[in-house]
Parts: C-alpha cells; structure tokens; sequence
C-alpha cells in the first residue's frame, strides 16, 4: 500500500502545482510571467500566453486540477478497497497522464520554443506517478500473510 501513498502524494503535489498556475492564469493573464521562481529566460510568460495554454477558453492548467484530484481520489478509494476498481483506475490515469504530459512538453520545446518550470513538474509528477503504478511491485491488495512464512504453532 506504499506505492498507493506515494501516488496521492504525487497526486497532491501536481494538484497543487496545477492549481497555482490556474490561479496566476485566471488572475493576472496579462502578467503570465509573474509567476514566483520564473524569469525572463524560463519561459513561464512564453508558455502561458501561447495559444496552447487554453482549451476552449479553459486554462490548460484547470484540466490538470480536475486530473490530479480524480488521482488523489482512486489512490485514496485503492487504499480502502484494494480489490476494487480504483487501483485499476489509477493505473489508467497515470498512463493518460504520463501521454498527456509528454505531448504538452512536445508543444513548449518544438512549438512554442519555451519551458515552464511550473509545467515541468507537471510532467514530472505524471512521470512518477506512472513509473509507480507501473512497477512490478505494486499489488492490488494488501497480503495478510505469506502462506509460504507461516509458523506452524510449534515453532513459537
């Protein structure tokens, strides 16, 4: 259940992360640069200001709230019913998330020619996030016991 706690903490991060870029977005879109620990050559007002940074009026941003909430959500509903749906679900997040991620960094390097930090650790919290659920060692429910290691009655 580690690894489940790992991708809500993943999770948190990019919902932060996508909720702050939302934020200066919404609220000083003519300021898109003013973003703390962007400068003039990290590309943050490039980035934002692109035709890219909307969809359908939409900051991109605000998709990835909705994106690492509902990851924040399947990781918490994995931990309480590992049998169920939600560690499947988490799974098919991360890969979205990961494909989605890789093709708005596609968009900054080769289109817009300009890298968010803010969007970079977007990506990078998608990144983890699917090497985590796609690791050999993450289990869909918890193990009670190894029937392999248990003691017989005589041995204690």
């Amino acid at each position: 259940m580690q690894r489940i706690r790992v991708a809500w903490l993943l999770g948190a991060v990019g919902f932060l992360d996508a909720a702050y870029l939302t934020y200066v977005h919404v609220l000083s879109p003519a300021h898109p640069g003013g973003l703390v620990g962007c400068t003039a050559a990290s590309g943050c007002g490039a980035v934002l200001a692109s035709r890219y940074a909307r969809v359908a009026g939409i900051p991109t941003s605000a998709f990835g709230i909705a994106f690492y909430f509902a990851v924040m959500a399947a990781a918490a509903r994995s931990e309480e019913a590992p049998d169920g749906i939600a560690p499947w679900l988490l799974r098919g997040l991360a890969a979205a998330g990961a494909l989605v991620s890789a093709v708005l960094l596609g968009v900054q390097i080769f289109s817009i020619r300009a890298l968010c930090p803010y969007c970079a650790l977007s990506a990078l919290a998608s990144f983890a996030l699917l090497a985590v659920m796609a690791s050999g060692q993450f289990e869909l429910k918890e193990r009670t016991s190894d029937p392999a290691r248990v003691e017989s009655p005589s041995s204690s």
